[in-house]
């Protein structure tokens, strides 16, 4: 089995480079697009170098968290630190150490784990909201962004969430019925966002 791994091992380390390449400001992750036409444009043609680029390399791009235009055409960045991207990307490295460390690979592990281990401290300082109670996205201004999405639960896959905001989460977010908790036939009515 570890002959199908060790194929792909590289290219999945490569991506996650880069990502830390081309998506990270302040060592937290950030979506962009580049000023650069793609051969395979699925898209309507408007999203070179701008926020509807930005939103569709999210793959969450009619998400209410990216309404709005904070995006600098120079940086070619959407000016807001990701949770969920970030979450994601940790995660995957985290991921990579372990199948790393499987193929006997173990410089390469600990650099993984010590990524994945510096993206977690840095969600854990940088992007729980206190007053919310909730890991959210934060603009480059400082100031958090007032959607909560199911993205903003995804540090607590990679042990970014201490007890108390675990708690925290479950008991004002995901079992609050004016929030995330909804009738099992979907019915958003309690919700108080109105982006619901």
């Amino acid at each position: 089995r570890t002959w199908f791994l060790s194929l792909l091992v590289d290219d999945l380390i490569s991506w996650n480079d880069w990502f830390l390449r081309h998506r990270t400001h302040q060592n937290l992750i950030t979506l962009g697009s580049y000023n650069l036409a793609r051969e395979l444009n699925h898209g309507q043609g408007d999203e070179v170098n701008n926020m509807q680029g930005a939103r569709y390399e999210s793959g969450l791009d009619n998400s209410p968290m990216y309404d709005g235009e904070f995006f600098n055409n120079e940086t070619h960045l959407m000016e807001m630190y990701d949770v969920g991207m970030s979450a994601l990307v940790a995660n995957e490295a985290m991921v990579l150490s372990r199948l790393l460390t499987k193929l006997g690979r173990g410089d390469d592990a600990e650099r993984m784990r010590a990524r994945a281990a510096n993206l977690t401290e840095v969600i854990a300082t940088q992007l729980w909201d206190e007053e919310r109670g909730v890991f959210a996205d934060r603009h480059f201004n400082g100031s958090f962004d007032e959607r909560v999405s199911p993205t903003s639960f995804y540090p607590m896959m990679i042990g970014a969430a201490s007890d108390a905001q675990v708690q925290s989460l479950l008991n004002h977010w995901l079992f609050n019925a004016t929030r995330f908790c909804i009738a099992r036939s979907g019915d958003y009515q309690g919700n108080t966002d109105t982006c619901y």
